[in-house]
């Protein structure tokens, strides 16, 4: 009987070593995997931090194209009073062209521009 109870008890024993062996495994591929995944959440942020700042940098940039624009149209339009009328040519072809010429008063800034 005593040698019964020592081949249980070292059966144990070694069950218990192997149970910590593969318990000692698992944490360290679990910490394997939280450092991957961490990475992973890292590089995702990175990315987004890069797109959040292309997103404001896009977003001065449409700022300023539409302060050019409102600059161009003043140029253009604002201070300048422009006349298209038709002119004709004396050879009585089809061709018809535009002459700029003196207009009345007209506010262009109200017109929509496409």
């Amino acid at each position: 009987m005593p040698g019964q109870l020592t081949e249980n008890f070292e059966a144990i024993e070694q069950e218990d070593q192997q149970d910590d062996a593969q318990l000692n495994q698992e944490i360290k591929d679990r910490k394997d995997a939280d450092s991957h995944l961490q990475e992973q959440i890292d590089k995702l942020n990175e990315r987004v931090g890069t797109l959040e700042s292309q997103i404001q940098q896009l977003q001065e940039n449409d700022k300023d194209h539409e302060k050019r624009l409102k600059k161009i149209e003043e140029l253009l339009f604002g201070s300048q009073p422009i006349n298209a009328s038709t002119v004709t040519v004396d050879n009585d072809s089809e061709h018809q062209g535009y002459d700029v010429a003196d207009a009345p008063d007209y506010d262009y800034q109200e017109q929509e521009i496409n």
